[in-house]
C-alpha cells in the first residue's frame, strides 16, 4: 500500500511540474477526439504467477490536448476485458474480467510536425470491475456471482508504451498505441485464497484522431 502510494504521488508531482512548464510555449491549444478499438493480453501475477495470458477485447473512446506541438495529455474511457486462464487436469480454465478503465497518459511527441509523429506516453491508469465469467474447458462462459464479494473493484495501475501517428486527412491522423499497465492494487480480496496478485496486461489498439 505505501509503494503504491508513493508512486500515485510521484505521478501527480510529474504532471504538476509538466503541465505549466509546457503551457509557457503555446498560448494555442489543439484538441482532438476519436474512438479506439484493439485487443489486449492479460495474466495475473504476484502469488498467482504461474497463470497464463488470456486475450480479450479493448474498446471505447480517447480526448488528447495537445498543449505543446511536443507534448499532450490524452485521457481514455474503455472497456476493457482482463483475466487469465490456467489449466486444470486436461482442461483450462478462462476467467475474464469486464473493466471500465481510464488511463490519463502524458503523451511526449518525438517529432514536433510533419505526417508521421511516433510517441512515448506514461501515466496512472483507474480500473473499476463491472463483472466477469468463468469458462472451463468447452463448456459455456458462466457469470461470476457476487463478484464484488470475491474480487476488489477498483484497481490502480501505472501505464507506458509507444505511440504511432500517421496523418490519413486534414486534422484526421491513424493512431496505433501498445501499452502494458501494471497493476499496483490487489486483484483479489484477502477472503480469498489469501492471495496477493494484480493485473499484468499488454494493449495494442488502433484508432481515428479528429482534430477541433
Amino acid at each position: 500500500m505505501k509503494t503504491t502510494l508513493k508512486v500515485f504521488a510521484s505521478s501527480l508531482l510529474c504532471f504538476a511540474l509538466l503541465v505549466p512548464f509546457s503551457g509557457q510555449a503555446q498560448s494555442e491549444k489543439t484538441w482532438s477526439i476519436g474512438p479506439e478499438l484493439g485487443v489486449s493480453f492479460s495474466k495475473i501475477g504476484r502469488d498467482a504467477s504461474d497463470t497464463d495470458f488470456k486475450t480479450g477485447a479493448v474498446a471505447g473512446f480517447f480526448l488528447t490536448h495537445s498543449i505543446v506541438n511536443s507534448f499532450g495529455i490524452t485521457g481514455k474511457a474503455l472497456l476493457y476485458q482482463k483475466g487469465y486462464q490456467v489449466p486444470v487436469g486436461n482442461t483450462t480454465n478462462k476467467y475474464t474480467f469486464n473493466y471500465l478503465e481510464i488511463p490519463i497518459l502524458g503523451r511526449f511527441f518525438l517529432t514536433k510536425e510533419g505526417k508521421f509523429r511516433p510517441n512515448l506516453f506514461v501515466g496512472p491508469s483507474f480500473g473499476f470491475l463491472m463483472g466477469g465469467t468463468i469458462k472451463t474447458g468447452d463448456n459455456e462462459a458462466v457469470k461470476i456471482a457476487n463478484y464484488k464479494n470475491s474480487y476488489n473493484t477498483f484497481d490502480f495501475g501505472v501505464t507506458g508504451g509507444l505511440g504511432l501517428n500517421f496523418e490519413i486527412a486534414n486534422e484526421t491522423r491513424l493512431l496505433l498505441d501498445a501499452r502494458y499497465t501494471h497493476g499496483l492494487s490487489d486483484v483479489s480480496k484477502s477472503v480469498l485464497n489469501n492471495l496477493n496478485t494484480n493485473n499484468q496486461s499488454i494493449n495494442v489498439s488502433l484508432g481515428v484522431s479528429f482534430g477541433f
